[in-house]
């Protein structure tokens, strides 16, 4: 197998929300093998978003700001350098309470077979 490597990230794709913005920087049009989507998003101060992975478990790494993460009845925090996981198919809300900008880092496997299907706001 050979390693590849990806120089000088670019935007692949930039979706603005009423909540903020998402922006994809690494997918299976880079990796064909990858299977998975690596990205930003910022969500704006005072907002909350429910969102469903019908086909993807989704990770969250927080690199600014502070947000909570709510399914069901449970409800995390989540800081900086903090990281958690949503199963596939598993509705849930990220909310930030702040007056700042959330910026995460996302990873989300395996891809939905159409981006349209892939991130789904509720």
């Amino acid at each position: 197998m050979k390693i590849l490597k990806k120089k000088n990230i670019k935007e692949l794709s930039k979706i603005n929300t009423p909540y903020g913005s998402v922006v994809t920087f690494f997918d299976d049009r880079d990796f064909p093998f990858s299977d998975m989507t690596v990205g930003f998003s910022t969500l704006n101060p005072l907002t909350r978003q429910r969102i469903n992975h019908k086909f993807s478990q989704f990770m969250i790494y927080v690199l600014k700001g502070k947000c909570s993460i709510e399914i069901g009845n449970d409800k995390i925090t989540l800081n900086p350098g903090d990281i958690t996981l949503i199963p596939k198919n598993c509705p849930y809300k990220v909310i930030n309470d702040n007056n700042d900008y959330v910026k995460i880092v996302y990873v989300a496997t395996p891809l939905a077979k159409d981006p349209r299907d892939g991130h789904n706001y509720l």
